[in-house]
């Protein structure tokens, strides 16, 4: 319907079209009205929504990126459904037509920042309320990254919905922590693969939780270490030391700051422990994503000139220290690939893996498009590699993962997925095909 509009939208200042489609859920929902208007390009930065018109097929979705001439014009934005698993590519100034400034939804309008603002503030709420009921059961914890950090290191409000808060704590403290959340009325969310990865995982890592408030999701992740494994298998100290992420989840909430918000205080990583879980956080999601990497340089830029050779020098010591060296070094490459950080050279250098892995990093991961999302099993399935080819240890204690029984349940239950969704893919072809042939014999 727009395609065949859209010749006399163009020609308005302002202009406004009904969604379509699921690719910005749940900011829109097919059927509200979206209002759009004309703007300068210079004026368009990274969250807004935009107007697309590309390959003759009309689009609003998300700037996740803008990429820059010399001379600082723009050559190109990178643009994103927020619930599309892949970008749109290259979005060029000729193929944009507006920028959303408001939508109306059930009759009632909201401005973007308006939206965003209730959103955040809806979410902010339930996290001064988690962070005062840890406090008064006395439990030992901190923000790994969420809402306080994103004030703290950003200024300002997001410009888009907030997806979660991540929060590290004691495995001690699981029952006192389970027991606030139900009080709180949130559900406990079932995040493993299958009943048997459940029940053969010899260690927990993580919960999730989460609730509806006016319609917008509210998600914790409780970690009982710095998640950057695989979540749906426990202790692999064939592939990195358990006793290493002990000392680490220790150090980490050893060594936590405190920051003031709104007359609050919250408890988050020291800067250096900071960039490490966020490396190693990317690292987890196989460094996809582009927005991952946003707090890392917000964080890098707040360090001051004359404390950033004593800043890179205690944070290559800490990467030493927990041998993640192959875990981090594509995060930094890429960093300072898609942003202007200012990483220096002595440090990428200076926390270099071996060559074999640095070969590895380079066939696997330095061309792979940070824009797009994966399957959960294609996720999984390339965490593993790349842990199993950038883990610290030798190989031959890697190859002995395959006698853990967690991991060979994975493996099995992985191909035997594969092969399910490939026959239910063919089956869909043919019928499809079938269909096609019967209309052409009608």
């Amino acid at each position: 319907m727009i395609r065949h509009i859209f010749p006399m939208l163009i020609r308005k200042r302002t202009f406004c079209v009904k969604a379509q489609g699921n690719s910005m859920l749940p900011l829109f929902h097919p059927g509200d009205v979206v209002y759009v208007k004309k703007i300068h390009l210079s004026k368009i930065k990274k969250d807004d929504i935009i107007f697309v018109y590309k390959d003759k097929k009309p689009m609003i979705h998300r700037v996740i990126y803008i990429a820059y001439h010399s001379n600082k014009k723009i050559r190109y934005f990178i643009t994103k459904g927020d619930n599309n698993p892949h970008s749109d590519g290259k979005v060029y100034p000729r193929n944009i037509y507006g920028v959303v400034y408001q939508i109306k939804q059930k009759n009632q309008i909201f401005k973007m920042d308006e939206l965003y603002l209730i959103q955040s503030s809806l979410y902010f709420n339930e996290i001064l309320k988690i962070k005062k009921a840890f406090e008064k059961n006395k439990i030992d914890f901190l923000f790994l990254k969420g809402l306080p950090l994103h004030f703290y290191y950003e200024k300002k409000y997001p410009g888009r919905l907030f997806a979660d808060c991540d929060i590290l704590a004691r495995i001690k403290d699981e029952f006192k922590i389970k027991k606030i959340f139900q009080n709180c009325k949130y559900t406990a969310e079932i995040t493993e693969y299958s009943k048997t990865h459940k029940k053969l995982k010899d260690k927990l890592t993580e919960i999730t939780l989460f609730k509806i408030i006016h319609g917008f999701p509210v998600t914790f992740d409780i970690h009982f270490e710095p998640v950057f494994l695989m979540n749906q298998i426990g202790k692999i100290n064939a592939l990195y030391p358990d006793y290493l992420m002990e000392k680490m989840t220790e150090l980490f909430l050893k060594e936590k700051c405190v920051i003031n918000y709104r007359e609050n205080t919250y408890p988050i990583l020291s800067p250096v422990n900071l960039i490490t879980y966020l490396s190693l956080h990317f690292f987890h999601h196989n460094f996809r994503q582009i927005y991952r990497l946003s707090l890392l340089n917000y964080v890098l830029k707040s360090i001051p000139n004359t404390k950033k050779s004593d800043f890179y020098n205690n944070l290559a010591q800490t990467i030493h220290t927990f041998k993640i060296e192959g875990f981090v070094y594509p995060s930094f490459i890429l960093l300072k690939k898609y942003t202007n950080s200012g990483i220096p050279d002595n440090f990428i250098k200076e926390i270099k893996p071996d060559e074999s892995k640095v070969k590895y990093i380079k066939k696997n991961i330095l061309n792979i498009n940070v824009f797009n999302t994966e399957s959960r099993i294609t996720a999984g399935i390339n965490r593993f590699k790349n842990i199993f080819f950038l883990s610290p240890n030798s190989l031959l204690k890697k190859f002995l993962i395959l006698f853990n029984i967690q991991v060979t349940y994975s493996l099995y239950w992985t191909a035997k997925m594969k092969i399910k969704n490939m026959t239910i893919g063919r089956l869909r072809r043919l019928n499809q095909t079938k269909e096609s042939v019967g209309h052409s014999i009608g």
